[in-house]
């Protein structure tokens, strides 16, 4: 029964990879801004890895079948490409974006939040909160301005934004040159 459930879980995630890095871009209309978010989860990632050891040290006495033991390689696999290589991505369309696999219409925006180090909060209109942390700084003005270019950010804020981000980004990179040395 272990061995069907375990390669019922591997199917059903070997299709949401191929959703996740294939089918996202090519849905809804052509991508018109891909960026990098910050991967995270790395801790559950180990964990799982290190359940993952314990189930082979428990189940190593009981003579492991050759199917039930590539089961679990390949879910060994799985889980580190899900936890250490993939990286998460906001993919911008021309009517709405996919972040966490989830597309979420531009109507359903009620406001734009940012941080002054560059961390991103859609608010949606039901009142949900979509955290979006970029990974590169530059990646961050070019989400504004793709905003301001479908309008649902004024230019004028958008100058504003973009010298707070870009002045932060110095301290940092200062802050960061000086704890180097």
């Amino acid at each position: 029964m272990n061995v069907y459930i375990l390669f019922l879980i591997i199917l059903f995630f070997f299709g949401y990879a191929f959703y996740d890095q294939f089918l996202m871009e090519k849905l809804k209309g052509k991508t018109c801004l891909k960026v990098r978010l910050y991967q995270r989860n790395k801790l559950e990632g180990t964990v799982l890895i290190a359940l993952l050891g314990v189930a082979l040290y428990q189940s190593y006495p009981d003579e492991l079948t050759p199917f039930y033991l590539f089961l679990l390689a390949s879910f060994g696999v799985l889980v580190i490409y899900q936890f250490f290589i993939r990286c998460p991505v906001l993919i911008l369309k021309p009517k709405g974006f996919f972040f966490a696999n989830l597309y979420v219409s531009y109507d359903r925006i009620n406001t734009i939040n940012i941080s002054e180090n560059g961390f991103l909060q859609f608010v949606l209109k039901n009142g949900r909160a979509l955290p979006i942390y970029i990974q590169a700084v530059d990646d961050i003005v070019k989400v504004l301005n793709f905003f301001v270019e479908i309008g649902r950010i004024n230019p004028n804020q958008m100058e504003k934004i973009a010298e707070k981000i870009i002045k932060e980004n110095k301290l940092r990179q200062k802050q960061k040159d000086t704890s180097d040395n």
